[in-house]
């Protein structure tokens, strides 16, 4: 919610992806960035009480476009609502997909933590 809420300080959000070349080009894009983690990027996707994913836009997840990495998403522990782009150093079916992970990263550091990627609106 904190990469979010800093999004919504400038006027824009987090992104919401609904196509292939639109996840390409945000791969593109974190892949372009000088200080991106393995832990990539934050985009507009979260776990609801329903165990269902939706955009921040509130469209469900389900029926459309995910780029989830394999095993993906997994709920480990039950705990991982936020989803997020791996980014360098991951093994490379990962690079560029997207996975789960918990809103509070334990043991990241700030500087490993996913950067936040922000939207303007259309």
């Amino acid at each position: 919610m904190d990469a979010r809420k800093k999004c919504l300080d400038m006027g824009t959000d987090l992104p919401i992806i609904v196509s292939a070349d639109q996840d390409s080009f945000l791969v593109n894009l974190i892949k372009s960035a000088s200080t991106y983690t393995r832990l990539g990027a934050w985009i507009g996707l979260k776990r609801k009480a329903d165990s269902k994913f939706y955009w921040i836009d509130g469209t469900p997840l389900e029926g459309h476009y995910s780029g989830w990495a394999s095993g993906e998403p997994n709920n480990d522990k039950g705990r991982e609502d936020c989803v997020h782009h791996f980014g360098k150093g991951v093994d490379l079916p990962k690079l560029g997909k997207v996975n789960d992970v918990p809103s509070e990263l334990p043991g990241e550091k700030p500087k490993e933590a996913p950067v936040i990627l922000c939207q303007k609106p259309l």
